[in-house]
């Protein structure tokens, strides 16, 4: 009896500690399975790439992020969202780049670590940019993804000359563009900066 309740504590621990080890291992196989699956549906993206908002052919045959499945890990929907595509340098991180579909295309990067937590997921276009659908102007994005991974989102945009029911004339009143530039940092994390020129 003394022997037993000497070492039933140690024994006790060191159960609990391989159980806890083997259910993590278990999580962590199963979250890496699931990652799998939702990476896959993306493409992989040789760089540079310029990508032109205006491209019809975009997001063909771009498959759907299902809030249904194990997708909603590592991405909340939250309204039609489809696989877009990943940077190949996966040394430090997974960079996935997925897309919302609304009034047109929103494109977002999200990075991963190497245990398939999210690190910092952003947009990757201008919220004073192009915005589809208003009238009086005429606007075009492209998104410019670089070697060095960082991305350039440029907004040109020109201003008609409009009557107050919004009819144009066809003349341009002003034009200007919004530039912003995202970089990535070693762990994974975002910075955004952005200017205006006219």
């Amino acid at each position: 009896m003394f022997y037993c309740k000497k070492l039933g504590i140690p024994w006790i621990l060191m159960l609990f500690a391989t159980f806890f080890s083997c259910s993590t291992n278990v999580l962590t196989n199963e979250k890496g399975s699931s990652f799998n699956t939702f990476i896959s549906k993306f493409k992989p993206l040789d760089l540079p790439l310029k990508i032109d908002l205006d491209d019809k052919t975009l997001l063909k045959n771009s498959q759907i992020i299902d809030p249904n499945s194990t997708d909603t890990l590592f991405i909340k929907p939250n309204g039609n969202f489809v696989a877009y595509g990943y940077l190949k340098d996966t040394k430090d991180f997974f960079s996935l780049i997925y897309v919302v579909i609304g009034d047109g295309p929103y494109f977002r990067i999200a990075n991963f670590d190497k245990e398939f937590n999210q690190i910092a997921d952003t947009s990757i276009l201008n919220s004073e940019g192009c915005v589809p659908g208003t009238l009086c102007l005429v606007c075009n994005t492209t998104i410019q993804i670089n070697e060095n991974k960082t991305i350039r989102t440029l907004d040109s945009m020109n201003y008609l000359n409009c009557d107050s029911t919004g009819n144009s004339s066809g003349s341009i009143l002003s034009k200007s563009q919004l530039e912003q530039i995202i970089s990535i940092d070693k762990k994974g994390h975002f910075k955004i900066t952005s200017k205006n020129s006219f």
